[in-house]
């Protein structure tokens, strides 16, 4: 609601509430307009995150979520050119989507040059993705065990597959995506050594995007903080190059869920 919205900023900035508003879970963007996000800034705004999900149109209307692409397009502008840092959320492995679509959706993306975190569809029980992924596909664990494990590890939590979007197609899809929009952190997985961690996103990108290989070396070890190094001195094994790393050998089977 617009004018809620705005009336609790007013409040903020009459009462002098905080000095810093971060907008963490989003903001719609049908509602955004200008004087929106003016208000926003008077109140502290300094960041916010926008649920994107899915850049291919087709799928994005599958999630019903009321607003249109163009209207998330719309408020990313209206944000930036007021000096807002804005970061994007995707989801990967949604219905009737396929690696090459998930590629797509990055593109989409690099047009509006946007920091982007991207995570794996988890179907939980009652939604209709758990209705998708038991008719057309296989549940590969019980989806309640998602509530367990952090959607940003690594590697991912891959729930269920499809035919046209197998599990370790989803699993290389988050490693390239997130490679891809530098978003290294969500590769890292539990490793407590940030050296061991950075040197390995820093061979599977030299893997996943070799055109690119010495900018992303560089750009990871700013990302954990660590002295720059070249990357000529990290070797690719070619084990590395020929299997997706960190994949078991063999997919759990699928299960049924009663």
């Amino acid at each position: 609601n617009k004018e809620r919205a705005i009336e609790i900023c007013r409040a903020i900035v009459e009462e002098k509430l905080c000095n810093e508003l971060s907008l963490m879970n989003g903001i719609r963007a049908d509602s955004v307009d200008e004087e929106l996000a003016q208000w926003l800034i008077r109140a502290g705004l300094k960041y916010l995150m926008i649920g994107v999900e899915d850049g291919n149109e087709s799928t994005f209307n599958l999630l019903q979520k009321g607003e249109s692409l163009d209207q998330i397009t719309n408020a990313i502008q209206i944000f930036k050119k007021l000096g807002i840092r804005v970061e994007a959320t995707m989801v990967i492995g949604l219905p009737e989507t396929t690696f090459e679509t998930t590629m797509r959706s990055l593109e989409f993306l690099k047009d509006r040059d946007l920091h982007v975190h991207w995570i794996v569809a988890v179907p939980f029980w009652g939604t209709e993705l758990y209705e998708y992924a038991q008719s057309h596909g296989r549940l590969m664990m019980d989806p309640q065990d998602g509530f367990a494990h952090s959607m940003v590890n690594y590697p991912p939590l891959i729930a269920f597959d499809t035919p046209e979007f197998t599990a370790e197609e989803r699993l290389l899809a988050y490693e390239t995506v997130n490679c891809m929009s530098e978003n290294y952190h969500f590769l890292a997985g539990p490793n407590k050594d940030l050296r061991h961690a950075a040197d390995r996103i820093s061979r599977r990108a030299a893997i996943l995007d070799p055109e690119h290989a010495e900018q992303h070396h560089h750009r990871i070890r700013e990302v954990f903080c660590l002295p720059a190094e070249t990357a000529a001195s990290q070797p690719v094994h070619q084990q590395e190059v020929t299997q997706i790393e960190n994949i078991p050998t063999t997919l759990p089977k699928s299960i049924t869920i009663e």
